[in-house]
């Protein structure tokens, strides 16, 4: 079992919620630009665990982040992680 399956759940729910403000905006063919601070505190989380769960997204090809752009590239998975 992944030690950061709740920190993934919330980063996930996170990223997810900043990509329906963009597709509510008609920006969703555009990068996501977030602060990792800004990013940590929408999770609830220490920026730590939100560049290190970052870093496993983007390992698992969920994401794809040009500095603090993301892309969801796999947006199925990371509904299913949000739960």
């Amino acid at each position: 079992m992944n030690p950061l399956k709740k920190e993934r759940q919330q980063l996930a729910k996170a990223i997810l919620e900043i990509y329906a403000v963009y597709i509510s905006t008609g920006e969703e063919k555009e990068p996501m630009t977030i602060s990792l601070p800004d990013l940590s505190r929408m999770a609830g989380l220490p920026q730590e665990f939100t560049e290190n769960v970052l870093i496993e997204f983007i390992g698992e090809k969920i994401i794809n982040m040009q500095e603090s752009a993301i892309t969801i590239t796999d947006e199925k998975v990371l509904k299913k992680i949000a739960g």
